[in-house]
Formats: structure tokens, sequence, C-alpha cells
């Protein structure tokens, strides 16, 4: 019969080539007779366990509460001060958008009409870079500064945190938070796929190509950074056999060299600074925190700001010998040219692109004057390579270890992050914290609520458990006879 023939084929099956039985071993696991408990849902259980639950949450939540309730914290808006200010703002009264050195001050320019005479405004063919002029940029800062006084109305004990907090900022968007490259900030060479989101901020001639062309007729990419010519002085440079030209005499261009590092993330680094002082900014009171300054202070530091793994592992130099274009320019090759005998390095591109020079030498983003590229190793840059979830976030700034008694202080800001252009608001907020962390009454409240849900479920579950119930033969009843 069939179902014979059914009964010879699976033997057959679970038996080996040699008669060996292929079938599983009788015991309980492989046969699934393993012992096992199933909860049996009785309204008392269901019951208690919602009273269990809420007896735990309630008063775990107002803990929490009171924990936050406890921690002080101090949050003052700026960004409205500066709206006079933006990084380039221009007015009918001056002419190229306040490039001139005689155009008026930050209420037409902006922060470029707080620049010094020696201190260029633009940079395009008709510029004429010399050594004085060269040097004399390290100094060169468009910045607005002001202070800003506000009052603490309550002892605050150490330690103290200062954050900036920046909202309406998206560095949770996809295409910004994969604009980097991992592999390059800790210090090894990527390869060109490993570069590829950080692009338009990848290389130096990838952006501007409009500016470019109008002021070298040429691309960006194009630009080629060194060709020392000789002075009219003797004996004249070789300039085929000139050290300043790369190996193989073929010269360098802005094409060849990489941002580091590179894309979206590391190009809008936050770049304001702090300097917090005792008073109302009337008198020069006691220096608490200058943010301008690296390492520890006598009231605060900037050590530790940044996680252990970030400093021993995920930032390092850029790595030396690759044509990284970094923090600290693009000298490996500058360096004899800048040297050399009867050599002016400050004609690069033909005759009327000496203002390529700083950008190269400072390591000032791509015709983005003063704008600096970002030091790996800053422990403020790690902090802000670490992007935010949400839109509106605050990151930690500096550690305070001094306690700051009730009374008028002042804050001096250095503003030259710019967030008109995405409509957006910058504070500084200074928080002591607790056992939960900061200031955030979230999650204790969700704690208290569910506490007060289980309560509301456990009172309902006990009045129909009460008044409603059905009896166990009758409910077997209507089981197995359903209607």
């Amino acid at each position: 019969s069939k179902a014979t023939v059914s009964v010879l084929y699976w033997e057959g099956i679970m038996s080996g080539s040699e008669g060996e039985s292929r079938k599983p071993a009788d015991t309980p696991f492989k046969q699934q007779k393993l012992w096992a408990w199933q909860p049996i849902l009785a309204p008392r259980w269901v019951i208690s366990c919602f009273f269990f639950i809420a007896a735990a949450f309630i008063p775990i939540g107002a803990l929490v509460i009171v924990a936050s309730n406890d921690v002080q914290e101090i949050e003052v808006k700026y960004s409205n001060e500066f709206q006079d200010c933006p990084w380039s703002k221009g007015d009918a009264a001056c002419t190229d958008n306040c490039t001139e050195v005689n155009c008026g001050g930050t209420e037409q320019c902006g922060m470029i009409g707080n620049l010094g005479p020696n201190c260029p405004r633009k940079f395009d063919n008709t510029l004429t870079m010399t050594g004085d002029m060269l040097t004399g940029m390290a100094n060169c800062d468009p910045k607005c500064t002001k202070n800003i006084t506000f009052e603490i109305t309550e002892t605050m004990d150490p330690p103290i945190y200062l954050y900036y907090k920046l909202t309406d900022f998206y560095q949770n968007h996809r295409r910004y938070a994969k604009s980097r490259s991992d592999i390059q900030l800790a210090g090894d060479s990527p390869a060109s796929a490993d570069v590829a989101d950080c692009s338009p901020l990848k290389q130096p001639g990838l952006a501007n190509n409009d500016w470019c062309k109008t002021n070298f007729g040429k691309d960006c990419g194009s630009l080629e950074l060194i060709t020392c010519p000789a002075q009219a002085a003797t004996p004249a440079v070789n300039t085929t056999t000139a050290t300043c030209f790369k190996e193989g005499g073929r010269r360098i261009s802005m094409g060849d060299l990489l941002y580091s590092p590179c894309g979206l993330v590391a190009w809008s680094t936050f770049n304001d600074s702090f300097t917090f002082r005792e008073g109302d900014g009337t008198t020069a009171g006691e220096m608490i925190c200058n943010g301008t300054l690296e390492g520890d202070q006598t009231f605060c530091t900037k050590n530790g700001i940044a996680w252990d793994a970030d400093k021993d592992e995920k930032f390092k130099e850029p790595k030396i010998g690759d044509n990284f274009f970094s923090y600290d320019g693009f000298r490996r090759d500058m360096g004899p040219c800048l040297t050399e005998t009867n050599v002016e390095c400050k004609t690069w591109v033909g005759s009327n692109a000496t203002s390529l020079l700083p950008f190269v030498y400072y390591g000032w983003y791509n015709w983005e004057p003063y704008h600096k590229i970002p030091q790996p190793t800053d422990e403020d840059f790690m902090v802000w390579m670490r992007t935010a979830s949400l839109s509106t976030f605050r990151k930690l700034y500096r550690k305070i270890t001094k306690r700051l008694e009730p009374g008028k202080y002042t804050m001096m800001v250095d503003h030259r992050f710019d967030v008109t252009s995405f409509s957006g608001e910058k504070y500084f907020v200074l928080s002591t914290l607790t056992w939960v962390g900061g200031k955030n009454y979230f999650l204790g409240a969700t704690y208290v609520a569910i506490g007060c849900l289980c309560v509301v479920l456990a009172i309902t579950f006990t009045i129909k458990h009460m008044f409603f119930r059905t009896n166990r033969q009758e409910a077997m009843a209507n089981y197995q006879n359903p209607r």
C-alpha cells in the first residue's frame, strides 16, 4: 500500500550508507520533550504584577525628579547680541561687500570690518603678497567680541560644567554625518574610496571653481602651488631644478592635496570661544576660565572634556609624508622654497596669484579667508565630531573647579560661528551634575507616568474581577461548546 511504501521510504532516508540510523537520539532535548513552565495569567497574578511595577516605578521616578531639581543650571542666549556681526554682511555704501580697507566697521561689514589695515579682506588676482604681510596674518582674526553679563542666584559647587548649545543644527542629517573619514582621523592614509563621502570638502580644488576661473582663468584644482621664480638679483635660480619643485620636476597643484580632516563635519566645527570672569564687566574681576588657552588653568580645564577612547585611539595627528592639507598648512615642500636664495615665494601661479599663498601656508580652507582647518588632536574638535542625534544639542566646552558664589558674572564671547544662515540660536550653559546627570525631567516623568498607568490598570482589573467575574466551569463550557 501507499502507507507501507512511505514508511519504507522514510526508513531508508533515516538510514546511513552503512545501515546506521540517522534518527536523532531518544533524549528529551533532541526529541523536544524538555520540561517547560507556561504561566497562567490568572487575574490575581496580573493585578499583583501591575501593583508591584507601580510600587517600584513611582518612587524611582520621584527620586529622579528630586535629583534633577538639585541640578543648578544657568542658560544664557547670546546669538541675538551679534545680529549686526555675521561673517560677511555687505552695505550699499561699501563697495565689493566690505572688502575695501576703508570701508565701515562692524555695523556695515560684520566680522570682516574688525580686521586691521595689515589684514587683507579680499584675496584675488589684485593682491600682492609680501613677506611681512604673510607673517602678520598669524594675528588676524575676524571676530566680534562682546561681554555678556548675567547673575548667579545660588551657590554652585564644583565641578561645574560649561557647555555651548545650538538649536536647529541638524548634525543627524545622513549626508552630514557621513561626511568624514574615520581612517584619516585616526592618523592613517585613507584610500580614495574612504574619503569619497567627504566631497565637496575632500580636496581644496572641488569648490569655488567659478571664483577661481574668474581670477585665475582655470579650475581651483589646476592651480599650481609652488613656482618659485627668481628675483631680479643674480645669479638667477634655475626653476627647473629648484628644491621647491616636487620630485620629478612636476609642480604641485591644489588638486594634489587632500583636506585633513576632510568632510562637512570638520568644516563646520564650532569655533566661538568664551572667557569667564567674576564681576559685571565694569571692572576686571578674577579670571575663572579663559577658553582660548590650552590645558589646565587655576580654576578650569580643557583636559578630559573628550572621551578617553577618542583621545587614545580615534583622533591622531595627520600622517606625515602624504599630501595632507591640514591645520599646519602644506609646508612639506614649501620649507625649502621659503628659504631658497634669490627666490621669492610670493608668486605662485603666474604673476597675479600671490593670494593663494596664505591659504596653503596657514591651513585655511580654500578661498575661505581666516577659516582655519581644525586640529584632529584638539579635544574641542573631538567633542564636536561626536554628532548629536537631535537638532537642539549642547556640547561640553570646559570644566570649572571653582565654587561660584551668588553675584554678577561676565562671559566674554568671541563670535565666529554664524547661525543666521539656518536661523539657529546659540547659548552658553553653566550646570552642575547629580547622580542622574544634568537637569532632565523626562526620565523621572516617564517612570511616574508608567507607574500611574499600572495603578489604573490594576484597579480596573480588580473591579472587573470582583464584579464581572465568570466562573471557571461556565468559561470551560463556553470554550468547548461555542455558539
